[in-house]
Parts: structure tokens; C-alpha cells; sequence
């Protein structure tokens, strides 16, 4: 479920009603620059305290067959620190860019610069959307053209180069297979912590992993969880070539450092079999995406839910 955020009390700077590129022609012409800056630095917001919210003039080139010197218009950002968020065109288009940290300052610029058009929502995943005032919802652009949108013919604002987005099914059979294929393994760790859940952690530098990271993508829980998972799966793929039973416990303790934590009956690190059969299967998930999940295209303009997302995208 996707959250907004539209209370004004946020805006603090008081960036006013933006209702289009006339208005944002005059404000710049109108507001004092902020002085003691080498280059020009106009504030957006009436509170001039918030100078990392500014308003940028921008000057454009845009070539034709009718004008092959080609045609130079100015057009105004809504800039928020060095990133240009919202653009405003001479022809009434609007560029929206997600280029900046996903936090609550980003969102409340966004919103209170688009206020007049539409509004911002965040769905599962981090994603953000454009939502036009028909109710219609468009996946932002992190790249530096943006999403570019205009007025269509009910008035709305849409965009002329949506983002295509899918949902993904999981193929049950490819699944069942894949389990198959390592249940020697996983019978094998099964019955290693049926027995003992004490986990021995120092197995992830003897084998050269970076860290205890297998599934989540992401900066804070598992930047190396890609390259970590490449490499488990070779050294579990020569386990199961070569029988070494070596190698299977050391991939079975490191499996088990990944997926259990801290208990403080054993005093020390812990994995239950259902922990590690939760992690494998995420796990798997992870490395064998695009052999596992199907991809469906949504229809352009609505929200997409997805929780198998997560997994490809990972690849």
C-alpha cells in the first residue's frame, strides 16, 4: 500500500503555488538572488533561510527541419540542493526527476512543487509514482531525461515516455525442480541443525566471502549479496560434483551464519531448520530469477504491487 505526503505544515521553506512555466518565469525574474554566492543562487521558497531549495534558469536547444539554426528557450528548476527535481518547459511540459535521496525532504519538495498538477506517492519497494489528477500513476525516471509529462486532451498531465512495468509470477514447477536439485544439500543441513543450531561463524573469511550476506539487495543489508551468492553456488555445485563433505559442512555452517542470529540460551549464534529452509528458498529465489519468475506487463498507468519484484531486479 502506497503512503503520500501532502500536509503543508512541512513545507517549512514555503515554496509557493507553482501553476506553470509563466509563473515560474516571473518568480525568478522577481526574487532577490541570495547574496555572498559566485553564481546566481535564487531562492524557491519565500523563507530565504532554506537556500538549498532554489529556483534555476536553464537555457535549451531544441533543432527542427523548420528551424535548422535551431531555436534556443529558456526553461525553469525547481532544484533541491544540486539535483534539478521538477522543469518546467515554455511549451507547458514538466520534467520530474528521481534523482535525489528517497527521504521525507525529497517527498515534500516534490509534492508542494507539483501540488497544482498531481502528487507524489511512495509504494512498496521505494518506489515512488506520479499520481495526475484523472488518478492515473506513473513510475518516476532516475535518469537525467526524466519523466517528461504534458496535458492531454481530458486535461490531465501524463507522461510521453512511461516506464513499462511488470509483475512477476513464480513458475512452481521450476521451483520444485531447482529444490530437487540441491536436497541432498538441504536434507544435509537439515538434519546438521536438527541436531546442533549452534552456527561456528568464522566460516565466511575462510571461504572468501565478503560478509554474511546472501539475499537482501540493498546498500544497507547486502551490497555483496549478488557476487556472495555467485560464489556459493559454485563452491555448492563442486561440493555436490566432488562429494566433499568438507566443503558441504562449511557451506552448511556459513548457510546457517546467514539465515539464524544471536541466541542468548546458547550464547552465541544459532539457526533453526525452519530459518534456513525460509533463507534457502529466498535464496533461490534470488539466483535462478529469471529461470523462475514470468514476467506479466501491467497496463501503463497503474500502481504495481509485487513482492517477487524484489528478486528480479536483484539480477
Amino acid at each position: 500500500m502506497g503512503w503520500g505526503y501532502s500536509s503543508t505544515m512541512h513545507n517549512c521553506a514555503r515554496i509557493p503555488k507553482i501553476t506553470g512555466f509563466e509563473f515560474m518565469r516571473d518568480h525568478f525574474k522577481a526574487v532577490v538572488p541570495i547574496r555572498g554566492r559566485t553564481e546566481v543562487c535564487k531562492p524557491l521558497g519565500v523563507n530565504r533561510r532554506h537556500n538549498w531549495f532554489t529556483v534555476t534558469e536553464k537555457t535549451n536547444c531544441f533543432m527542427s527541419e523548420a528551424e535548422p539554426l535551431g531555436r534556443i528557450e529558456m526553461s525553469y528548476a525547481c532544484t533541491y540542493g544540486n539535483k534539478d527535481m521538477v522543469e518546467f518547459f515554455n511549451d507547458g511540459s514538466i520534467v520530474v526527476r528521481d534523482n535525489h535521496w528517497h527521504g521525507p525532504t525529497s517527498m515534500g519538495f516534490l509534492t508542494h512543487t507539483l501540488k497544482e498538477f498531481g502528487r507524489i506517492q511512495s509504494a512498496e519497494g521505494g518506489k515512488w509514482y506520479f499520481i495526475n489528477q484523472g488518478g492515473m500513476a506513473y513510475l518516476l525516471r532516475s535518469e537525467p531525461e526524466g519523466l517528461h509529462l504534458v496535458k492531454d486532451e481530458n486535461g490531465f498531465y501524463t507522461p510521453t515516455n512511461p516506464i513499462q512495468e511488470h509483475t512477476y509470477s513464480a513458475k512452481r514447477k521450476e521451483l520444485n525442480k531447482l529444490r530437487r536439485s540441491y536436497k541432498e544439500f538441504i536434507d544435509y543441513t537439515r538434519t546438521m541443525l536438527c541436531m546442533d543450531e549452534r552456527v561456528t561463524m568464522d566460516t565466511a573469511e575462510a571461504l572468501g566471502f565478503k560478509d554474511r550476506a546472501l539475499t537482501h539487495d540493498d546498500h544497507w543489508a547486502g551490497k555483496n549479496a549478488k557476487a556472495n551468492r555467485g560464489k556459493y553456488f559454485n563452491y555448492l555445485d563442486k561440493a555436490k560434483a566432488n562429494n566433499d563433505l568438507d566443503l558441504m559442512y562449511s557451506l552448511a555452517q556459513y548457510t546457517a551464519g546467514c539465515f539464524g542470529g544471536y541466541r542468548y540460551e546458547l550464547r552465541g549464534h544459532g539457526c533453526s531448520p525452519v530459518e534456513f529452509d525460509r533463507g534457502f528458498a529466498d535464496m533461490l529465489k534470488y539466483h535462478f530469477a529469471d529461470d523462475v519468475f514470468e514476467a506479466k506487463p501491467v497496463a501503463i498507468g497503474e500502481m504495481v504491487h509485487n513482492r517477487n519484484q524484489k528478486y528480479v531486479k536483484s539480477n
